[in-house]
């Protein structure tokens, strides 16, 4: 099933809660994505499958390096390529914002 891959919004947070609560015991806010899509240092990658959210990457980069903070992806779609996608575009975005590192 075809995804897309695009840069992720504070629009996003409601759905971003909802894959959290489903993929981690000890899940982020929603209002932790919004104040990540907010930050000017911090970004998001969405996945979207049909119309639904099932894949997200946050990251930041400060001073040259850059840190992955938080990866999923719903549990019907994983052993897919979307992590693997999601690892691809966010170090991409890291490099071409300046990181030399990332962790």
């Amino acid at each position: 099933m075809p995804c897309s891959i695009r840069r992720g919004g504070t629009h996003d947070a409601p759905a971003l809660g909802r894959l959290e609560r489903e993929c981690f015991g000890d899940p982020w806010a929603e209002s932790s994505f919004r104040e990540a899509m907010e930050s000017p240092w911090t970004f998001g990658l969405v996945v979207e499958r049909a119309g639904q959210l099932v894949g997200y990457l946050i990251a930041r980069d400060v001073a040259g390096s850059g840190e992955i903070l938080n990866l999923a992806v719903a549990a019907g779609h994983r052993r897919a390529g979307v992590a693997r996608a999601l690892l691809y575009h966010g170090l991409e975005l890291l490099r071409t914002r300046g990181a030399e590192e990332a962790f």
